[in-house]
């Protein structure tokens, strides 16, 4: 509870209506429980909590909460305090609630009850778990819908960084629901979207949940239009008894007539796996890889790159100190940060240096005044604090530039920039993958080039794929045997598919394969980027432009031929598109049949035209939503569509959360004991 959030001022759209609706609901479940209250919190909850609660612990102080505590195996004594979890809907969560409510009870004369509201939502499994345990009596179920989180002006994150394991190698459609939960607050907000694209398998997922709702919220309100009389007869809810209504609602078209959003752009994230793989080269997307990640908008920096006595807008979160670590604000609130974030690293030190002279020359310049007024005294006076400020932001993030650096500067970093630049290109560098395994480096950078090599060729030939899978168990240990078996269903570490593909893999062309086809239609390589003064989203990684960000450029452009030469290699046909519009009575029987799905039909290709923007003067907003995470490589080669004149949309994206290659490999770890190393270790 101390990172503070961004600025929202400058929004596209004001994502402070979308956190103040979940500050209200949270403040009313705890108000609705009473008393004096002790807060548990599930792992990352705290960090979200930061940014919908602007006003930290003491905002929670007035609403009853004494305490915030971490949820853990012991529950500290809170036999005064009434016990309110906010958990994430997880087996292994309930198990320690239920041990909590067994252990607290079985001291007390009277039993108490405990309140255990779900993040984002309450599930028929955690529920069985605390009915079996016998604790459900105690216990209050519910659910608090914290949805998504602003992190900064132009991005939303859902705080969901397992969803792709979840749902492509578990089957749990969980995440999915998640997304569509928040999609529906997010209409009845901001309106319905003039159009929706979506691409990949999870996005069409997401599409045709999205048309359900709607179809049951309209089926709902045409009943309640005509009475309800007959609608829902023994016949079943396809039997609408001829009295249903032909309506088209009010407050759809009231939606629409608001729509603060033009156009929705659902993207899957194995539509685009090679992404993630590739190393970026903003100064953003280089802290989240060199730093350990950024977390809730938050980086664990080492102390020594913390500007002392730093304000409480950019290292507020201080007080989270974990050995010489301090945890760092990373948002728009910090001026400078905004400015530099989604620099090149090329032009990250001119920029730095710039504002270091800028600064200078404002104290230089009043110091020579010798025969300056009062009033200019006074003014100079009020600037000092923000001067201040600005150099304490300059300091830290000098330092941190320098520790990006150094990694950026080691040959290692360079001979993996220039083995993922070979593989994007078409052309084999798998002696580059061999002397990693030889020098056993660490297996999930091995693996992550390895997975390039994959996705840009193809496939691996059987006789590499299994020398590759050998090479790691042999190396690293049987443990990571399931791991390795997730990448492969993923779709992260294929084996070429036939035998075509295994003899180009071979030749070295690629010149047949889907990635290959989709590099040519969309550019995807791009030799003359300018990293210092970028016009293309290419300049993300000094030369290769996110797939993901090329579709979206391209459903904007005058031509249609890039996108529908690049769609049919794109993983999860068919792609959708169509426009949200009322439903016809036939349409509205089936609402609740998976035949509901079938009012979105793959849509014909075409370019996607702007609507009014929702302000004179500014261009109309395109939401990105993406299931399964964004990189910050995409983040910022998208903010730089929004910039560009030519492009005809203000961008904002949303995602089930913000990740790297590394942390999405971690997701897909299968966890597996290694018994004998521990026998060898005690002998």
């Amino acid at each position: 509870m101390s990172a503070p959030a961004p600025s929202r001022r400058s929004a596209a759209l004001a994502l402070e209506q979308l956190t103040a609706e979940i500050r209200s609901e949270l403040y009313l479940l705890l108000d609705d429980v009473g008393g004096q209250i002790c807060l548990v919190l599930d792992r990352g909850i705290g960090g979200q909590l930061d940014h919908v609660v602007p006003g930290g612990a003491e905002a929670l102080r007035s609403h009853g909460v004494r305490f915030v505590r971490s949820l853990r195996p012991e529950l500290d004594a809170v036999r005064e305090h009434r016990v309110v979890y906010l958990v994430r809907p997880t087996v292994a969560a309930m198990m320690l609630i239920a041990g909590h409510v067994m252990n607290e009870n079985m001291a007390e004369v009277t039993p108490r009850r405990f309140h255990v509201f779900m993040v984002p939502r309450t599930t028929v499994l955690c529920t069985h778990v605390l009915e079996e345990a016998g604790v459900l009596p105690h216990v209050r179920v519910g659910a608090y819908r914290l949805d998504a989180i602003a992190l900064d002006t132009d991005v939303l994150s859902l705080e969901l960084p397992d969803s792709l394991r979840e749902v492509a190698v578990d089957g749990d459609p969980t995440a999915l629901e998640c997304v569509t939960q928040f999609l529906l607050r997010f209409e009845q907000l901001y309106g319905t979207p003039r159009e929706v694209r979506t691409f990949g398998t999870a996005a069409r997922g997401v599409a045709e949940r999205l048309a359900r709702a709607d179809l049951r919220a309209e089926r709902a309100r045409c009943r309640a239009r005509s009475g309800g009389d007959g609608v829902a007869t023994a016949a079943g809810p396809r039997d609408f008894g001829g009295v249903l209504p032909q309506c088209n609602l009010s407050d759809a078209a009231d939606a629409r007539a608001r729509r603060d959003v033009d156009t929705l752009v659902i993207i899957d994230r194995l539509a685009d796996l090679v992404t993630p793989m590739v190393t970026p080269l903003t100064y953003e997307g280089l802290v989240d890889e060199v730093m350990g990640g950024i977390h809730h908008g938050c980086a664990r920096l080492p102390r020594a790159v913390v500007a002392d006595d730093a304000d409480e807008t950019a290292s507020a979160a201080a007080a989270d100190a974990d050995g010489d670590r301090v945890a760092y604000a990373l948002n728009s609130r910090d001026a400078l940060y905004a400015e530099v974030r989604d620099l090149n690293i090329e032009e990250l030190g001119a920029r730095l240096g710039d504002r270091a002279k800028a600064i200078r020359a404002a104290y230089d310049a009043f110091r020579a005044r010798r025969d300056a007024s009062i009033t200019e005294i006074h003014d100079f006076v009020k600037r000092i604090p923000g001067l201040a400020a600005a150099y304490r932001s300059l300091q830290t993030h000098i330092r941190l530039a320098e520790c990006v650096a150094r990694a950026t500067d080691a040959r290692a970093f360079r001979a993996r920039w220039h083995a993922e630049r070979t593989f994007l290109e078409g052309e084999p560098a798998f002696d580059v993958i061999d002397d990693l395994l030889a020098t056993r480096e660490p297996p999930f950078s091995l693996l992550r080039l390895a997975c390039l090599a994959s996705l840009t060729t193809g496939g691996l030939r059987a006789a590499r794929h299994d020398a590759l899978r050998r090479g790691v168990l042999q190396t690293y240990g049987f443990e990571l045997l399931g791991t390795l078996h997730h990448l492969e269903r993923v779709g992260l570490l294929a084996r070429a598919r036939d035998a075509t593909a295994a003899g180009l893999v071979l030749g070295g062309g690629g010149a047949r394969t889907p990635f290959a086809a989709l590099r040519r239609a969309l550019r995807l390589v791009v030799a003359d980027v300018n990293p210092r003064q970028p016009s293309d989203a290419a300049y993300v990684s000094s030369g290769y432009a996110p797939i993901s960000v090329r579709l979206v450029e391209a459903i904007a452009a005058p031509d249609d031929a890039a996108l529908a030469t690049a769609l049919p290699q794109v993983p999860g046909l068919p792609h959708l598109a169509y426009a949200p519009r009322a439903f016809s009575r036939e349409e509205l029987g089936c609402a609740f049949d998976d035949a509901g799905a079938g009012v979105l039909a793959a849509g014909a290709l075409h370019r996607v035209s702007p609507g009014s923007p929702a302000s004179p003067g500014a261009k109309p907003v395109l939401v990105v939503v993406f299931v399964g995470g964004v990189t910050y490589a995409e983040i910022a080669a998208l903010r730089l569509l929004s910039r560009r004149p030519d492009f005809p949309f203000t961008v904002l994206v949303a995602a089930t959360a913000v990740i790297n290659g590394a942390g999405l490999l971690q997701t897909l770890v299968m966890e597996m004991e290694n018994s004998l190393q521990k026998t060898h270790a005690t002998a």
